[in-house]
């Protein structure tokens, strides 16, 4: 990256980080900083999230998306940066306090991550089943209902092997949402779906974002995924948050940065060979 490049990049972040936010912020990231290696991955996130919102997170593969998940949730510590959710500077917590913060987040992964050897219910009830001391009834009933609320109600004494894709995505869901979470996160959950079974996803997530009142951020490649889901979108590049809008804002854009994604075009200022997704 030239020097002209990185100041227009610097401008753009310095754009974005004005963006307002509607309502009370429950997660910032302000100027957080992550490289492995002699790989910069983040370089200067900042990004607002207020209670409520659904964020979609958009950009290349290897822009940071996944890797700035992990650090609101605690799994990655920053190099320098502050991460804060609810009110709490996350990579500053003690391990037990780390853990009773993650008991507020539901997570849906992009391949599942369901246990093979368990049942759907099990996968579904794992965290209650093995760290609670609720009745087994009682969680039973749980398994259950988040079950129905994505409409999966049948496969409950089924393996993992026995379902398709789109379904082990909304096991996926029904685990995320089953302790009543304040935060879902969710990590390309149409990637591989066909456009149908992507939908089905994309509703579950509004209906939740409706009826459960969570906060959630989705990283996704998917824009129709993107502008049927978000609230808000912000695009990261070059591992900054160069632009933040609603889903109107962003198709309307004059960021060329941004229009070159959102229409996948392999031609404009983003180097596709060789350049920093």
């Amino acid at each position: 990256m030239d020097k002209l490049e990185s100041e227009m990049i610097d401008e753009m972040a310095a754009n974005a980080r004005e963006y307002p936010v509607d309502g009370n912020v429950v997660i910032e990231a302000s100027d957080l900083r992550k490289s492995f290696g002699p790989l910069v991955v983040l370089d200067g996130t900042d990004i607002k999230i207020a209670e409520g919102e659904t964020r979609v997170v958009i950009g290349r593969s290897g822009c940071g998306k996944s890797v700035f998940l992990k650090h609101v949730i605690g799994l990655l510590k920053p190099d320098a940066g502050k991460v804060i959710v609810f009110g709490e500077d996350v990579p500053s917590l003690k391990t037990n306090e780390i853990y009773k913060l993650r008991e507020r987040f539901g997570m849906v992964f992009q391949s599942s991550a369901l246990f093979d050897s368990l049942s759907v219910g099990y996968n579904v009830g794992f965290f209650l089943y093995e760290y609670s001391d609720l009745p087994r009834s009682e969680i039973d009933d749980r398994v259950r209902e988040a079950l129905r609320k994505v409409g999966m109600e049948s496969v409950e004494k089924k393996r993992p092997a026995e379902l398709s894709g789109g379904m082990k995505k909304r096991v996926g869901f029904a685990r995320a949402i089953l302790h009543e979470p304040d935060i879902i996160l969710y990590d390309e959950p149409t990637t591989g779906l066909d456009p149908i079974t992507a939908d089905v996803i994309n509703e579950l997530i509004c209906y939740f974002d409706e009826e459960l009142d969570v906060t959630s951020i989705v990283v996704t490649h998917d824009m129709v995924s993107a502008y049927k889901v978000g609230d808000t979108i912000s695009m990261m590049y070059a591992g900054k948050v160069i632009q933040t809008g609603t889903p109107d804002e962003i198709k309307g854009t004059d960021n060329a940065f941004v229009r070159q994604f959102i229409e996948g075009l392999s031609e404009g200022p983003i180097d596709v060979i060789g350049g920093t997704g």
